[in-house]
């Protein structure tokens, strides 16, 4: 029989060899955005709007450390959306855990996202917030020049989405009317080489539109 001490101590070792795990485990992605593993692409969305909503630092209010809690909360949500909105991410993180999908991160030079992440989410952005994943280059296509249209919005507007219609001049080619034809006029021109040497060509004499 161990003393009565001792027995009580190895008690203890045991209960926070189990309850430590439990304790210290940190929360999947799934569970930062309030969805369940098998949510579609939609309910990802919409949950992360109304979390970064209220979450955002200008939106909480209270004491210092209230608002350095949301601060946290808040970039958690940003973070679990950037992995669980890319379809390739995804499917890392479900089979390998968050160690696997940095370890791919690592690889392909990526990295956490930043603020304009969220705004690359409300209003879009070429080719996603996370970069290119290698493989062979796209066509490019000529672009015309970049044009800027001033936009009033409120903050409520860029977190819950809002569509705002805009209009602006462009220049465009009009084909002119009628038909365009050249009348051109062939003319045999003989040129001396050399003695018995001649040289026959045609030459076009006159061009114009009509």
């Amino acid at each position: 029989m161990l003393p009565r001490a001792a027995a009580i101590a190895l008690l203890v070792l045991v209960l926070l060899a189990t309850v430590q795990p439990v304790a210290f485990a940190k929360k999947s992605y799934y569970d930062v955005l309030n969805v369940p593993k098998q949510a579609s692409e939609q309910q990802i969305k919409r949950s992360y709007r109304k979390l970064a909503l209220q979450y955002h630092p200008d939106k909480v209010s209270g004491s210092e450390e209230q608002k350095a809690e949301a601060a946290k909360r808040f970039a958690d949500i940003n973070h679990a959306y950037e992995t669980l909105s890319d379809p390739e991410k995804r499917e890392i993180y479900d089979q390998y855990g968050e160690e696997g999908l940095r370890q791919h991160q690592g690889q392909q030079g990526g990295g956490r996202g930043g603020p304009g992440n969220i705004f690359d989410f409300f209003f879009g952005g070429g080719g996603g917030p996370f970069g290119g994943m290698g493989g062979e280059e796209e066509e490019q296509i000529p672009k015309g020049d970049t044009v800027v249209v001033d936009l009033f919005v409120t903050l409520e507007d860029l977190y819950s989405g809002r569509e705002i219609p805009a209009t602006r001049d462009k220049a465009v080619f009009v084909p002119a009317p009628g038909k365009r034809r050249c009348k051109c006029r062939q003319k045999l021109t003989t040129r001396q080489l050399g003695p018995g040497m001649i040289q026959q060509f045609t030459q076009q004499v006159l061009c114009r539109l009509i």
